[in-house]
């Protein structure tokens, strides 16, 4: 899925060859082992850890901002908790509890309509692995942040200014002006342990991209003459689900024609005709982990000359640009790079070439920070032709220590092999 970037400021795998897919014709592998959606608390408690020696001894509160349709995904990373309301309390320097989880009161009338809470009691205290667990109509708010204001003397602010606020600006005031106490800024430590990616977090990432391959074969049997793009996108959903994910990274872009100009083509309303082509951007999310890979496909299963030519141009570009991604390079300069290669052929990129990839499809990340092993990016180079078609090819890269790797290869990108894939694919099983 695009990113509009601004211009602004593991286990190590070895790189692979990124000319085209491993076999041509063949069907996509399998997503191998089954790997559980969820990840173990063990995995959260491991990240409180690292976060309190990163704190310096400053106290801290994180509170859940989920909503019915979005993930707190900091808070969620902390703890594996979607609930909304839930605050985490952090109090590095108290002697007794230094991890602490506050739910808001139970409200049983409207828990039939959200769904029945699980009762607050020792229990939750061993499910979750902290200090405490208590259920308060003033989340965040007590003895545990006092004591660590108290010792601490310091309060650091985990979310990026201007976000929503964990406590209460004025409490939260009251509170350090009483404990003689200063608010420090540290919402990058966050987003610089959430971009690293471990290996369990990897794991869910393949897994994510082998469900989203499921989603691209429902695709191609379904792009026909005469279908609409909204059917197509049903079918790529259906695949999704059928074959494990745990959710929609994002809405399915299916632009056929002169849609797959159009860079986000939500409304998928264009009746498919031959001889078009079409801009099939999607990602399945499994256990909250997403995946993003796009493939521009001939309707008809052959390209004109002037389709091939714009999309050996895409192709041509992105594996330079794969060739590219190694620790130290940042993600402006891999998009001055893709920026350049474009505009030499004679063509415009209007959109950032890439983006990182996690808990959310567009992840948290510094673009202009240079790039460490484990983290993972997109590489989405296109080309748009108003009023005619577009090409934009997306494949995901895993940042290893040797350079990149291609954690999307197994899905036919070369125009030969993707026609010869797409051939045995709408052959009738």
């Amino acid at each position: 899925m695009l990113s509009f970037l601004p211009l602004l400021g593991v286990a190590l795998m070895t790189t692979v060859s990124v000319t085209g897919a491993s076999s041509a014709s063949a069907q996509i592998k399998p997503a191998g082992p089954a790997v559980l959606a969820e990840l173990p608390m063990t995995v959260y408690q491991k990240r409180r850890a690292r976060l309190l020696k990163e704190l310096g001894g400053c106290a801290t509160v994180i509170k859940s901002q989920s909503t019915d349709d979005k993930l707190d995904q900091d808070f969620f990373y902390l703890t594996g908790i979607e609930e909304a309301g839930v605050s985490l309390v952090l109090a590095p320097r108290a002697r007794t509890v230094v991890e602490q989880l506050d739910f808001p009161i139970r409200n049983p009338k409207a828990e039939i309509w959200t769904g029945y809470r699980e009762l607050i009691n020792t229990k939750a205290r061993k499910k979750y692995l902290v200090d405490e667990v208590r259920e308060t109509p003033r989340p965040g708010l007590g003895r545990t942040l006092r004591a660590g204001l108290r010792r601490g003397k310091c309060y650091a602010h985990l979310r990026f200014p201007g976000s929503p606020q964990d406590v209460p600006a004025q409490k939260l005031g009251n509170l350090l002006k009483g404990y003689g106490a200063r608010s420090v800024q540290q919402w990058s430590t966050l987003e610089t342990m959430r971009v690293i990616k471990d290996a369990d977090e990897i794991t869910r990432m393949r897994k994510a991209i082998a469900i989203t391959f499921k989603g691209h074969e429902a695709a191609v049997r379904a792009l026909t003459p005469g279908v609409i793009e909204r059917q197509v996108s049903v079918a790529i959903r259906e695949g999704f689900y059928r074959h494990g994910a745990t959710g929609l990274a994002f809405p399915s872009i299916v632009g056929s024609g002169p849609n797959g100009a159009v860079l986000h083509w939500f409304k998928n309303s264009r009746e498919v005709v031959a001889g078009d082509m079409a801009v099939i951007d999607i990602g399945a999310e499994y256990g909250h982990y997403a995946a993003d890979i796009t493939r521009t496909y001939p309707i008809s299963g052959t390209f004109s000359a002037e389709q091939k030519k714009i999309y050996e141009i895409v192709f041509r570009v992105q594996n330079e640009i794969i060739a590219m991604v190694k620790p130290g390079i940042s993600l402006n300069q891999l998009h001055r790079a893709t920026r350049a290669r474009i505009e030499a052929a004679g063509y415009e990129l209007p959109h950032y070439f890439g983006h990182f990839v996690g808990l959310d499809v567009h992840d948290v990340g510094d673009p202009d920070a240079p790039l460490e092993a484990g983290m993972v990016i997109t590489v989405e180079p296109g080309i748009y032709l108003k009023g005619k078609f577009g090409v934009r090819i997306e494949d995901m890269v895993l940042v290893t220590a040797r350079g990149g790797e291609l954690l999307s290869k197994d899905l036919p990108r070369s125009p030969d092999e993707l026609v010869a894939w797409m051939e045995k694919i709408r052959i009738p099983q």
